[in-house]
């Protein structure tokens, strides 16, 4: 799924103009110490992260900018519906705002709000010398044997067969994401349906495991390859357009679920991992 996203991404790259340069076998340090002696940089734009493991490579990328003195690291929130500095409270200290999902839900409903994806889409420069190529790069994508080595097993890749148990076949990338949107949300009228969110399958009444129960969008949000700003302008078209549902406020309330557990993890930070949970939590 990982590879066929960025193979996507490379392919809708190379539709404007440009090239996805890919560096494998190396850490993202050293990868960016190898950048840093072939190039000027002027800064280095990603998402903002929550975990220890993500926030110690952010860390590591700072430290060989800043030793080759070389542009900063600018950080963004997008992974998430509601964007960090449009919250009431700060998410890093505000334990209250996480005592339940409700009460989470309630504030960001009546005092944030939403951001339009315009201010996400991209503009790309055009002309001689905007595309890069990097010579230091690979010179094309990895296989999946090749990614993970020695652990690889034909026996459990199932490669672009579907299982015959399953409703569809994942396939990563922005293309097949919003394709999914289409066909989920205005060609099957899904939402108009019973749709099943995660945070309901303990409802007896209802089941995830019937075709188009649930949206299965979740590896897209997860990998960044679509917007959970543009799902939600996509349900509110719907609302407006056709009919509103009981599965137009589930779908919004399941991202708005993932807000609560995303910034929620900015507060607890590593005690996610750990036996005792957030409060410290131990069976006696």
């Amino acid at each position: 799924f990982q590879l066929e996203c960025l193979a996507d991404l490379s392919a809708r790259l190379e539709a404007v103009g440009h090239h996805l340069c890919t560096r494998v076998g190396v850490s993202t340090a050293a990868c960016f110490e190898e950048l840093c002696t072939d190039y000027v940089v002027n800064a280095v734009f990603a998402f903002h992260e929550i975990c220890s493991e993500e926030l110690a490579i952010e860390r590591k990328v700072k430290e060989v900018l800043r030793r080759h003195s070389q542009g900063p690291l600018r950080l963004f929130w997008g992974f998430e519906l509601y964007h960090r500095d449009d919250l009431t409270f700060d998410p890093a200290r505000s334990k209250g705002a996480f005592n339940s999902y409700t009460g989470f839900r309630k504030r960001v409903e009546d005092n944030s709000w939403v951001r339009p994806t315009s201010q996400e889409t991209p503009v790309f420069s055009t002309g001689a010398g905007c595309a890069v190529r990097w010579p230091t790069s690979d010179t094309q994508l990895p296989t999946t044997c090749e990614v993970m080595g020695a652990t690889y097993d034909p026996a459990f890749d199932p490669g672009e067969e579907k299982d015959d148990r399953a409703e569809f076949r994942w396939r990563g990338g922005e293309t097949a994401a919003l394709e999914r949107v289409r066909t989920y949300i205005w060609e099957e009228d899904s939402l108009g349906l019973d749709y099943v969110g995660a945070t309901m399958t303990t409802d007896p009444a209802k089941s995830c495991m019937r075709d188009k129960a649930m949206s299965k969008l979740s590896p897209w949000l997860a990998h960044g390859c679509l917007s959970p700003r543009l799902l939600y302008e996509e349900v509110q078209r719907y609302e407006r357009e056709r009919r509103k549902s009981k599965g137009t406020y589930w779908i919004i309330h399941e991202m708005i679920w993932r807000d609560f557990v995303r910034f929620a993890s900015i507060f607890a930070g590593t005690s996610i991992f750990k036996i005792g949970g957030p409060n410290n939590v131990h069976p006696t």
